[in-house]
């Protein structure tokens, strides 16, 4: 292979296409939707660890949006299809993507089984970087302090991360959207870090 060529990041598309041994990692778990200046804060320090841990670096996203299976009727109108969402994070400098499909079975992991199950057994997580409104498990069951209660037991760090702010405002996809949808693109630029497209 040329020496100059660049990596391509990998896709696993499910569980099944994680390889064996694919750990040890430093992660960061969400919908990732926009890949925002937030989403990016979080993403870097993930890059950042794992380069100081001689580990991998991983992103793990849904597809699609929990909200959209769970509540179509009240899910989001998303401001990235998956592989726009994909190649932002690509940008990151991350090292691998894991997109999980949201379904029946996924959505009804209990947060030890998602812990236990994708994150220690399969991605051979180290650390996880998540921000404090970050919850997982069937029916949302859990939060950032059963994830450190996780981390302990099974050995892995948790890094919970602020929120962003840019101009006074909280960075977040929710209020993107609203930005979006009212047409108020200058804030919406400053929260994405890029033009909306």
């Amino acid at each position: 292979m040329n020496q100059g060529a660049r990596q391509v990041m990998p896709v696993y598309r499910s569980v099944a296409e994680i390889p064996e041994g694919f750990g040890p990692s430093v992660a960061a778990i969400g919908n990732f939707d926009g890949v925002h200046l937030g989403h990016r804060e979080v993403l870097s320090a993930v890059v950042r660890e794992s380069r100081e841990q001689g580990a991998r670096s991983v992103a793990i996203t849904f597809d699609p949006h929990p909200e959209r299976f769970l509540r179509p009727d009240r899910a989001p109108r998303l401001l990235t299809a998956l592989d726009e969402k994909i190649r932002l994070l690509a940008a990151t400098g991350i090292g691998a993507v894991v997109v999980l499909p949201f379904d029946e079975s996924l959505a009804g992991l209990t947060a030890e089984e998602f812990v236990r199950g994708i994150l220690v057994e399969r991605l051979g997580v180290r650390s996880l970087h998540e921000g404090g409104n970050f919850r997982f498990g069937h029916q949302a069951q859990a939060g950032v302090e059963e994830l450190r209660a996780f981390g302990a037991r099974f050995g892995f760090a948790i890094h919970v991360h602020e929120p962003v702010h840019v101009h006074g405002l909280e960075v977040s996809s929710s209020a993107i959207r609203a930005l979006v949808a009212a047409g108020d693109m200058g804030p919406a630029r400053w929260m994405l870090g890029r033009p909306f497209s």
